[in-house]
């Protein structure tokens, strides 16, 4: 009688995982095109966030940020010299002031989070540094959902070296196409550990750009050329993109395997 009783609990759990990938998959769900998660405080993640305000793409989209700068703060903090970016880049460099003045007058900006606060002065973690923003998960899976592409702001952005952490295996287990805000050669590093990614719908040239400011020049211009996109067309995008998905969802099965065989030859 017990032998049953797990059978069917088992059966039944079976039958609800079965349901909540059905309904992951399912592109009807897709209500927004972007999601874009800032918890802790990174340049990098500024620089997205700030492009992304300064392009009208917050209002209609999953994004997160806390943290309360001024544009000359905000310079100061980037890695690279803003008198040379400007002279490079003067139509982005632009778009980040309006973009992060914007900001301030939108802040908190939060996902799934209970009693959001935005954060002044030299706070760098919104679960430390406030009396708020209490995170309902560290995978807020609902969130991912109904967005059509993940941009995943990784912990390690600006070293000259492929890392991920959950944020990109949280995208992969809510199965989610992705554009990837890291390390220079991330993608490459995540084919090796055996994913697939997005190259066949845009072009992933930015992974091997070494340059940190050049790079996410290049990331939010794709941003850009992928927002040119109806919500329509995602959702068929998203169809043609399934068994890439698919996969990937399975090969993090095998992630630990491949993980460890890859670090021994490194």
């Amino acid at each position: 009688m017990f032998q049953k009783r797990v059978s069917v609990e088992v059966s039944d759990d079976a039958k609800l995982i079965k349901e909540i990938r059905e309904a992951t998959h399912d592109p009807n769900g897709i209500k927004k095109k972007f999601f874009s998660a800032a918890w802790r405080y990174d340049p990098a993640r500024h620089f997205i966030t700030a492009y992304l305000a300064g392009k009208g793409m917050i209002t209609d989209n999953n994004i997160s940020f806390y943290f309360k700068m001024s544009n000359e703060e905000m310079k100061r903090r980037f890695w690279f010299g803003w008198k040379e970016f400007i002279v490079k880049y003067p139509e982005i460099s632009q778009v980040l002031l309006l973009g992060n003045s914007r900001l301030q007058h939108m802040l908190p900006l939060s996902i799934e989070a209970i009693n959001p606060i935005s954060l002044d002065g030299n706070a760098m973690d919104p679960g430390v540094d406030s009396t708020g923003n209490f995170i309902k998960s560290h995978n807020p899976h609902e969130s991912y959902i109904e967005s059509f592409c993940a941009i995943i702001n990784e912990s390690r952005v600006a070293q000259p070296w492929p890392n991920i952490s959950e944020k990109t295996l949280n995208a992969i287990k809510s199965f989610r196409p992705f554009v990837m805000v890291g390390a220079p050669g991330t993608i490459e590093y995540l084919h090796k550990l055996g994913f697939k990614t997005f190259n066949d719908f845009w072009s992933e040239d930015y992974d091997k750009i070494i340059s940190n400011k050049d790079r996410l020049v290049a990331i939010c211009n794709l941003i850009s050329e992928i927002n040119l996109h109806s919500l329509d067309k995602m959702k068929e995008m998203y169809k043609e993109m399934l068994p890439i998905l698919l996969h990937n969802e399975e090969n993090l099965n095998k992630l630990d395997e491949k993980f460890f065989k890859l670090n021994n030859n490194l």
